[in-house]
């Protein structure tokens, strides 16, 4: 696995990198320690697994580079990496194309758990947003999550679970990918994916973050 770490701090990226290696020794783990460093990295080797973006360089503000990085790596999944714990930073992040907000201030196994959920296809959420009603955490939620639903009828979406889905969505909300999550009930990635699909349209959301934000306002989940 090849990473793209771009932080301006040499003790951030030691750190991390750190963790990269705890979680997969092979990493190979290329540095940049500006904007402009990123970029001539990005340019040149196109064939980076994942990027860790530091929200806010020297040479870069406001997430200019992160748009500047899709138009680069197109295929590869990029995740801020911020001491911010701003809602409107987390919020900006996702819109603008990031696939995971991790704040420093995060466990090692957060970071490992939010890594690997990204690279299975997820979208990371720190859980400082799922616990904020919907009205200030919505992020391209569908019209019924917008409009806000009522407990009385997000109650309803969930008794229309069976006891099977439920366990898949308490693991999903918790940040699993489809791979734990089969570990954790012992059942197969396409039996999950068979779930989560059946999860969505009772839910009627279209992705794993909306549900997740759906099942955190109304706070329950089925154990």
């Amino acid at each position: 696995m090849k990473i793209l770490l771009i932080d301006d701090h040499e003790l951030v990226r030691d750190g991390v990198k750190n963790v990269l290696l705890r979680m997969d020794t092979s990493a190979e783990v290329c540095e940049a320690t500006s904007a402009l460093s990123a970029l001539e990295l990005a340019n040149s080797y196109k064939d980076f697994d994942l990027v860790l973006l530091d929200m806010y360089l020297p040479d870069s503000t406001n997430l200019d580079l992160l748009c500047q990085l899709r138009k680069a790596l197109l295929c590869t999944p990029i995740i801020v990496l911020s001491a911010s714990e701003s809602i409107s930073d987390i919020k900006k992040s996702i819109e603008l194309g990031a696939k995971g907000f991790i704040p420093k201030s995060s466990t090692n196994q957060i970071i490992i758990s939010a890594i690997q959920l990204v690279l299975s296809g997820g979208v990371y959420l720190p859980s400082i947003l799922l616990e904020q009603p919907l009205a200030t955490a919505d992020i391209n939620s569908p019209p019924e999550i917008q409009n806000n639903k009522t407990d009385e009828d997000s109650f309803e979406l969930l008794n229309a679970l069976s006891k099977r889905q439920l366990d898949v969505l308490n693991l999903l909300k918790n940040g699993h990918s489809n791979k734990e999550i089969a570990k954790t009930l012992f059942l197969s990635e396409t039996t999950i994916r068979v779930h989560m699909t059946a999860i969505f349209k009772t839910l009627k959301v279209s992705n794993r973050t909306q549900a997740a934000l759906l099942i955190s306002q109304i706070d329950l989940i089925a154990s």
